[in-house]
């Protein structure tokens, strides 16, 4: 079975906090070891893969105003179904002020 419940929380334009409900004993095949979360850059096609002990993962490495889909699946033995699609887009990032003394 795959990581269901699955959400992500864009903080800002280069953080995103990833969240997910355990799945239930029953429905793996052994113990879990962690988790791992595919994720692609849709502007540019490039992916990543993280790995997570948890069922949350704090990333801080995206690219502002980029959207990203991510999919996550509980290792065993092996990884196990990976869960569906889900995207999300960051924020913009603030201009940062310059102050010029002269």
């Amino acid at each position: 079975m795959s990581p269901e419940g699955i959400e992500a929380t864009v903080l800002s334009g280069t953080e995103v906090m990833l969240m997910w409900n355990p799945i239930h004993p029953e429905n793996h095949n052994g113990i879990i070891h962690h988790y791992l979360i595919n994720i692609t850059e849709l502007n540019t096609g490039k992916q990543f893969v993280q790995t997570s002990p948890t069922t949350m993962i704090l990333l801080n490495f995206f690219h502002p105003s980029y959207n990203y889909t991510f999919t996550i699946a509980a290792v065993t033995v092996g990884a196990g179904p990976y869960s569906d699609f889900v995207r999300f887009k960051t924020l913009e990032e603030a201009p940062q002020l310059i102050l010029v003394v002269e």
